[in-house]
């Protein structure tokens, strides 16, 4: 099924992005491409697909390669579909290969199929998976050999192939290992987060299926959300993650975490900015990236370093769509492109400080960050006891400006030490718990 980018046309764009993003041009000869998939392969491989940011209606298969950063970004489009096909995912594990899957722009919508290049995109070859019945959402590899697509129901059950052999042959998943789709239960294009050999996928019934082997078999996380579209998903690990959902209804968005893998989920609320786009930053805790509007006409790009509590402007006037992080340091984020010349991607320009980590004679860690940083700095501990823990902070002459004891590791996620009305300079910190201790310096600047 569709997904909520399609719909989102041209706002409007600017030729100056704040200077942690700098903008380069995709090539694309028509104007208004916009980026509404970014797939990056190492530091110097992306590749990225758009769609018709004037008319979301128009049928486009167009899709950019850069093989060196993007300093240069090579245009194309996907030949061999039928004309009235249309993306729905793209997935890459080099420069030269690539798999994509498209549904059929019409009618009922469905008899889409899915492709392969072998040479960068010059050519594309049909691969068997999906016929004249089915409306392919996802597809993802993890490597040149396996990987897993996925479609709507099919027969009563969700159409879901797996392939060991780079495509030369996919799999049906038999119906047995996938639980079954509630009644007019749909997939999303393009709504999955991949870690490791975990997979996510979302549905229209704000229900998320996930599979821990590659797509051979699957459970269901129910969000006790009905009627709620699943659009976004990004994972850190296997256990902390954040959805977008929209309310088929009312159109609202909503952020939802989940620290303990899917078990339990709560709000993750922000007044100022409706985020339709995210994306977890490798190498970092809780760090995300989103593009954001603010329901009428203001729009941007920003950072959260405590997994969506609280949010950072990166920049405003610039309309972002899709966003993607390779690591701490590079990333992309779409826009809207003038000419073959001018515009059309960000690439980031300012960098994410990794999370420092002292490890413990047992094992334990904690961590925080951004250090140096200014003055408001976020941590996490992990531990295997539930022994009370002490946190002192105190300046070089040995005075205590902050303290706080918590009853367990349960009441340390993501929490803040707030030195923002100190003076600049090195404070130092000190962690206790069940008889150990860890010292840790803090730079405020």
């Amino acid at each position: 099924m569709k997904s909520k980018l399609l719909t989102l046309g041209l706002l409007t764009y600017s030729l100056m992005a704040n200077a942690q993003w700098i903008e380069q041009a995709t090539g694309f000869a028509n104007p208004s491409r916009g980026i509404h998939q970014i797939v990056i392969v190492d530091k110097s491989t992306v590749w990225a697909t758009a769609y018709n940011g004037l008319n979301t209606n128009q049928t486009v298969r167009d899709f950019t390669v850069t093989t060196n950063g993007g300093t240069s970004w090579k245009a194309g489009k996907v030949t061999g579909p039928p004309n009235n096909n249309n993306w729905s995912c793209l997935t890459a594990v080099s420069a030269n290969k690539a798999w994509a899957v498209f549904y059929k722009n019409g009618g009922n919508f469905l008899g889409g199929g899915l492709w392969h290049t072998n040479n960068g995109g010059q050519t594309w070859t049909q691969q068997q998976a999906f016929g004249s019945s089915s409306f392919p959402n996802i597809i993802y590899m993890w490597d040149e050999n396996n990987g897993f697509a996925q479609g709507d129901a099919v027969g009563g059950e969700f159409e879901i192939y797996t392939t060991s052999n780079g495509g030369q042959t996919w799999t049906l998943v038999p119906g047995a290992n996938i639980p079954n789709p509630l009644p007019n239960e749909y997939g999303l294009i393009r709504a999955l987060a991949v870690k490791g050999n975990t997979v996510w996928f979302g549905t229209t019934e704000g229900r998320i299926f996930k599979s821990m082997d590659k797509g051979y078999t699957w459970s269901v996380i129910d969000l006790g959300m009905p009627g709620h579209y699943v659009v976004e998903l990004t994972f850190a690990n296997e256990n902390t993650g954040w959805v977008l959902l929209i309310n088929a209804t009312t159109s609202e968005y909503i952020m939802m975490r989940t620290q303990d893998g899917g078990n339990t989920w709560d709000n993750v609320t922000d007044p100022m900015r409706i985020h339709y786009e995210i994306t977890h930053v490798p190498n970092t805790v809780s760090t995300l990236v989103s593009s954001w509007y603010d329901g009428s006409t203001l729009f941007g790009s920003a950072y959260s370093l405590d997994g969506g509590d609280s949010w950072v402007d990166i920049d405003q006037n610039v309309q972002h769509l899709d966003v993607a992080f390779l690591n701490h340091t590079v990333g992309w984020s779409g826009g809207f492109n003038i000419d073959s010349t001018q515009g059309g991607i960000y690439k980031y320009d300012g960098s994410f400080q990794p999370t420092a980590t002292d490890v413990f004679e047992s094992g334990t860690e904690f961590k925080v960050y951004p250090n140096p940083g200014n003055g408001l700095f976020y941590f996490s501990y992990r531990t295997d006891n539930n022994e009370p823990i002490r946190i002192t902070v105190t300046d070089v002459s040995g005075k205590v400006v902050w303290e706080q004891t918590y009853r367990n590791k349960d009441f340390t996620w993501l929490r803040s030490i707030d030195l923002r009305d100190r003076a600049n300079g090195v404070y130092v910190l000190r962690l206790e718990n069940d008889g150990q201790h860890t010292i840790h310096k803090l730079v405020k600047n």
